[in-house]
């Protein structure tokens, strides 16, 4: 466990990120839009680099917020952003929470928390364009818990907890977790393309999958459980961090493992769980090695081929590093 290595890298990162910012406030490429930009608020401020995080979520505000609390107004969404609608939103709401910047974090929430659904508690994975027959998703409702948490939309947030333990609960079998449902209650299990197996099925042993979305589950879950003192939480957030314990050779060392070893890390300090400790640091150490020379990180859980991935690689990086650094400091 090398939580000196872990800071310094952190600080490295850091100091590449501001490094890439615009005189107003902005990050390239700055058409790219949410892909590029809605996680650097969260991390900034994580680092104590608030007046850097402020001058971009005036950028936000100024460009990409419309009225209705929604970030599409000047740029469309690329990559995953087009698929997941609610991802992006959640951590910039989380993020301007974190800064104080209500102008934006309070209509933002306001937006975010209308794509729950009102009866399953699960996000609407498409976000406004959606109807509440489509599809609810694990990433979507994870992120959009843990913004609740942070916005402190407590409601929402238990809503979100008890739509993640029902699909663990409504799983058909055990050698594969599917990751969607439609209300009223019913897993996602056929019915989609081949092609896009890849964000309806976590596969036990395969590797190159999205272990984002369980790792996310976990983490809020966990989050969630501590809050409220829940071992039925704590419980659900083991198993889908167990899960992707069962996936392939890669989970440690894919662009899409580092939501795990925060997951990991945060139930390491709720349980003292020493399986936990392990993965934490395994993949801690492995973003280590994948950091580079300058401090930045070419891809990130979410990347997609695309110019903004090692803009948002490196604030996810950051984001988790310096939770992995947090909790195991705490669990000590």
């Amino acid at each position: 466990m090398d939580l000196r290595g872990y800071r310094q890298a952190v600080i490295h990162a850091t100091k590449w990120l501001i490094s890439q910012q615009q005189k107003d406030g902005a990050f390239v490429p700055a058409d790219q839009g949410l892909a590029t930009c809605h996680k650097v608020p969260y991390a900034l401020a994580l680092m104590g680099e608030e007046e850097r995080a402020a001058r971009l979520c005036g950028w936000i505000v100024e460009h990409l917020m419309d009225g209705e609390g929604d970030f599409s107004k000047l740029y469309p969404r690329v990559g995953f952003m087009e698929r997941y609608h609610v991802y992006p939103n959640a951590w910039l709401v989380a993020g301007a929470q974190k800064l104080g910047l209500f102008s934006l974090s309070w209509p933002a929430a306001g937006f975010l928390v209308a794509l729950q659904h009102p009866k399953s508690g699960g996000f609407l994975t498409a976000g406004p364009s959606a109807s509440l027959k489509d599809e609810q998703d694990l990433l979507s409702t994870a992120s959009a818990g843990l913004a609740c948490l942070y916005h402190g939309a407590s409601d929402a947030a238990l809503r979100a907890g008890e739509f993640l333990t029902w699909l663990l609960e409504a799983q058909p079998r055990g050698n594969v977790l599917f990751t969607s449902a439609r209300y009223p209650e019913k897993v996602v299990t056929d019915g989609f393309p081949e092609a896009d197996d890849f964000h309806y099925v976590l596969h036990m042993g395969r590797p190159a999958q999205f272990y984002a979305p369980a790792a996310m589950a976990s983490l809020f879950l966990t989050k969630l459980g501590d809050a409220l003192g829940s071992e039925d939480y704590i419980t659900a957030a083991r198993f889908y961090l167990d899960f992707i314990e069962g996936g392939g050779d890669d989970r440690y060392t894919s662009i899409r493992s580092g939501f795990l070893g925060w997951a990991a890390a945060e139930l390491y300090t709720v349980t003292g769980g020493q399986n936990y400790l392990r993965v934490a640091t395994t993949v801690a150490d492995n973003l280590m090695k994948q950091q580079l020379e300058n401090g930045s990180w070419l891809q990130g859980s979410m990347s997609a081929d695309l110019e903004s991935d090692v803009i948002d690689g490196t604030a996810e990086h950051i984001i988790v590093l310096k939770g992995i650094t947090k909790a195991l400091t705490l669990g000590q």
